[in-house]
């Protein structure tokens, strides 16, 4: 990786997820996930908060990501709901952990 270069690599649940800062960009096994820019924003919160198993991101840290709109509760699920139909062919998904915030976890058959 050269100096320019920020992309960081995660393992979670036997998946290999890239996340390219510079370009903001995650890809899941290969595959380039079609991304909003604030889904973008959501996941890289997600995926800092995945470090051990367990973890989750606060929701207020993830409502700072959709700041912009008046009803961002409204807006965050929206978001997340998008996501995680983005995400489900990898069976990945986000969990709502009541009301601390959300994970990233497998998704369940």
């Amino acid at each position: 990786m050269d100096s320019r270069s920020s992309v960081y690599v995660f393992r979670l649940f036997g998946r290999s997820i890239q996340q390219d800062t510079n370009a903001r960009r995650i890809i899941i096994d290969g595959y380039l996930l079609d991304f909003s820019r604030t889904e973008y924003a959501l996941m890289a919160v997600l995926l800092q908060h995945s470090s051990q198993p367990g973890d989750f991101a606060p929701g207020a840290e993830l409502s700072r990501v959709c700041a912009r709109s008046p009803a961002s509760r409204r807006a965050l699920s929206r978001h997340l709901r998008k996501m995680s139909e983005k995400l489900w062919p990898f069976a990945l998904d986000i969990l709502n952990v009541g009301d601390c915030g959300y994970m990233l976890t497998c998704k369940r058959e």
